[in-house]
């Protein structure tokens, strides 16, 4: 069981790789007009969730036993990580279409991250519930799914 801290640092190092696969698409499709900004956009965004998180973790780390009573599994985070792994290793080698790198992404936003953190809510302390919460409410995925309907993409 993990406690808070080791939730928000693995939240952290998720959010850390997902940026890192956008910003390599981003590459991959320099030049790309319809995409290279939506990837540009999108790792900045996860850049920003990434910040938000160590800087709730920093608030929390000043609260004597903010830390306490706070105990939640980590397994599915670490999965989703490790899942992450594998497709910042296949990205990086260039393994990903257009096509394909749009689908990626709907599937890291709608079932890995968000997933992953909806559980969270329902599972953990208030302060927790709160910080998760926020993090699901932008709407890049609302930007994702334009782009993948404006380039006539089906994914599976």
């Amino acid at each position: 069981m993990a406690n808070a801290k080791e939730v928000l640092e693995t939240a952290i190092e998720m959010e850390r790789k997902v940026a890192s696969i956008y910003r390599v698409f981003h590459n991959k499709f320099v030049g790309d007009e319809k995409h290279e900004q939506l990837w540009r956009t999108l790792a900045g965004e996860e850049d920003a969730h990434a910040a938000f998180l160590r800087n709730e973790l920093s608030m929390l780390e000043r609260v004597p036993g903010a830390f306490a009573g706070t105990s939640v599994k980590l397994d599915e985070l670490k999965a989703a990580n490790a899942v992450l792994d594998g497709h910042l290793a296949y990205a990086e080698k260039g393994g990903y279409s257009g096509a394909d790198a749009l689908c990626l992404a709907a599937k890291i936003e709608h079932t890995l991250v968000e997933a992953a953190y909806t559980r969270l809510i329902k599972v953990t302390s208030p302060v927790l519930a709160r910080i998760f919460e926020d993090l699901t409410k932008d709407d890049h995925k609302q930007k994702l799914m334009e782009a993948i309907k404006a380039a006539g993409v089906e994914c599976k």
